[in-house]
């Protein structure tokens, strides 16, 4: 893997990709988001892998844009580096543009599919601090937190307006929203306390215009993945029962999977709720495990063991996708960029390994995109995409 020095910043519908490569396979995102893509995305620029040491100057940036420093990144071989961005760990696509959001600088930031100039989309004032972020119906939606009150923001890409969906304070205090997903209509979260696993978690909704948080689900044993399909609500929660279900509005609560713990993060299709177990955060979980339970409830089935420490998961046509953070013992540079092919016909497959402590994850626009920490988890974050076509 080659060493880029660069300067510049850096959880269910269809996915349309680009024009130029129909060819690929993946053509979908699962999720919390709709997200349509339109076939007009230019290649800006970004650095990719050609065995060279690539150097992208501040001073190239442009006017407007946002200058967010600069690191030595490893770029996995066949990888675009799309964006440095520090201190980030959630993304989303949008229809022509990669969206993260910052905790240090309090940023919400931007760049193009395939790299070139980052641009702020908005700033939060004050201790809030941004968190999960979500795009559907052609808005990004994102979490902002304070110690007594949290927020769900708007961006609508197409003009630039931004709005405030939703401030409230805790209904259990202390408490933060983790995850995000949306649809038409609302967009749907969890909240839970930061400190320790607990029984205080809620699934919580609010109109994507502007009103009033409505819990759909309380008394949560802390809630950390969501996702939508169809009509119902998917969680995970890592003290168990591991996946539920609800409709919408909150009626017809299901548990998908009883016997399972230790639940970070799921992705839906139309057969299976396919989820991740991480090590060491529940007793019963030994070593990190991908699973799959059907939609409406069933025995668990193991897809994948001795992950290491899966984060996040997304769906594409013909494969269920996850990455692994990595190891202590790989000094968190043995993260994995993993695939499953949802007939099981095959076993997991490693498509890039030696990943520098992967958080995030997305699927569409013809390409994989990862969100990388660095081993130190600190200030070294960047967005990589991956061409399908050339898998």
């Amino acid at each position: 893997m080659a060493a880029v020095s660069m300067a510049g910043r850096v959880g269910l519908a269809a996915v349309l990709c680009a024009s130029a490569l129909t060819a690929c396979e993946e053509t979908t995102q699962s999720g919390p988001t709709t997200i349509a893509v339109d076939g007009g995305a230019k290649d800006t620029g970004g650095g990719t892998d050609s065995g060279t040491t690539v150097d992208v100057a501040a001073s190239d940036a442009g006017p407007g844009s946002v200058d967010t420093g600069s690191a030595d990144v490893a770029v996995p071989a066949g990888t675009q580096l799309i964006a440095l961005a520090g201190n980030a760990r959630h993304f989303a696509l949008g229809s022509a543009q990669v969206y993260w959001t910052t905790k240090a600088s309090q940023q919400v930031l931007r760049t193009g599919h395939q790299g070139g100039l980052v641009h702020e989309v908005a700033k939060e004032v004050g201790i809030n601090e941004p968190g999960d972020i979500v795009l559907a119906n052609g808005a990004a939606f994102w979490a902002a937190t304070n110690p007594t009150l949290y927020f769900v923001r708007r961006y609508e890409e197409a003009t630039g307006a931004k709005a405030t969906v939703l401030t409230t304070k805790p209904q259990i205090a202390p408490q933060v929203i983790r995850d995000l997903a949306a649809d038409e209509t609302h967009v749907y979260f969890t909240t839970g306390s930061n400190p320790e696993p607990n029984h205080t978690g809620l699934i919580r909704r609010v109109e994507v215009g502007e009103g009033t948080a409505v819990t759909l689900r309380s008394w949560q044993k802390f809630p950390t993945g969501i996702a939508l399909h169809g009509e119902h609500v998917y969680w995970t929660t890592l003290a168990g029962p591991a996946v539920q279900r609800c409709l919408k509005n909150g009626s017809d609560a299901e548990k998908i999977a009883k016997d399972t713990t230790g639940a970070v993060a799921l992705t839906v299709d139309g057969t299976f709720v396919w989820w991740a177990n991480q090590a060491g955060l529940s007793v019963d979980v030994k070593e990190g495990t991908i699973m799959r339970a059907a939609i409406q409830g069933g025995s668990a089935q193991v897809v994948a063991n001795k992950q290491r420490s899966p984060v996040a998961m997304a769906s594409g046509t013909n494969h269920v996708w996850w990455v692994n953070a990595g190891s202590e013992a790989g000094g968190w540079k043995d993260g994995q960029l993993v695939r499953f092919e949802r007939s099981g016909s095959s076993d997991p497959e490693v498509v890039r390994d030696d990943l520098e402590r992967p958080v995030d994850l997305a699927i569409g626009a013809g390409a994989a995109f990862w969100l990388v920490r660095g081993a130190n988890d600190d200030a070294t974050a960047a967005i990589f995409r991956l061409d399908l076509s050339k898998l």
